[in-house]
């Protein structure tokens, strides 16, 4: 009886472009810790990385719902799904069914257990204007939040309208918004109009999606 061999799992392709950039982040730095296994990445990791990027970039450009910038991260998002299959075919050619190896690739395999992982929860957050020292500045400070592994933050000085569709946060096409993301607890936002009053939120972040919005805090921009 043949024994089936282990490929990579394909269902990266299904998840939102959040998700897909942080799938990327972890498959380049898996190739780049493993260089003599894999030697020669198809395609090479300065194009994973550079597409990678790109996703990244316009994902955020398109929070706001403009149409063009919604295009253009759409047509991103297809170029990195084009790319991404092409080196999960790569990884499954080289490591010809060992787990091991796919493993090391930063995708993950058919063979290994995964279990669901949660959204994080709503993040709690306390905003201070920033060091005094820099003007336009804010400082916000996340409590600890169980599941989260980024974070999201948003300054405008209009109302917040949004809505959260397939994984990604989507905001009024009218809305002029700062933006920043840290992979700790402590957010900068900078470039700010001092002296002016900001809505704030924030939204905790993992592979699984983004969790529920902190409650709106209002600062004057010192």
């Amino acid at each position: 009886m043949a024994v089936k061999k282990a490929k990579v799992l394909v269902t990266f392709l299904k998840e939102n472009t959040l998700k897909k950039t942080e799938i990327g982040d972890e498959v380049i730095s898996g190739i780049s810790a493993h260089p003599l296994v894999f030697a020669s990445p198809a395609p090479p990791l300065a194009e994973l990385s550079a597409i990678n990027n790109n996703l990244r970039t316009k994902t955020v450009a398109a929070l706001n719902g403009d149409k063009i910038a919604l295009e253009e991260r759409n047509a991103s998002e297809k170029e990195w799904d084009k790319k991404f299959s092409k080196a999960a075919r790569y990884v499954d050619d080289l490591a010809d069914g060992d787990t091991l190896i796919i493993e090391q690739s930063g995708f993950k395999s058919t063979k290994t257990e995964t279990y669901k992982k949660a959204k994080p929860g709503q993040a709690l957050i306390k905003v201070v204007k920033g060091d005094y020292t820099t003007r336009g500045k804010i400082d916000i400070k996340v409590e600890k939040l169980s599941g989260a592994d980024s974070f999201f933050a948003i300054a405008t000085q209009q109302p917040l309208a949004m809505k959260i569709n397939k994984g990604q946060i989507i905001f009024s096409p009218q809305a002029e918004l700062a933006l920043s993301i840290s992979t700790t607890r402590k957010i900068s936002i900078e470039d700010l109009q001092s002296k002016q009053e900001y809505e704030v939120i924030v939204f905790g972040c993992n592979t699984a999606g983004i969790g529920s919005p902190s409650q709106v805090a209002r600062v004057v921009v010192p």
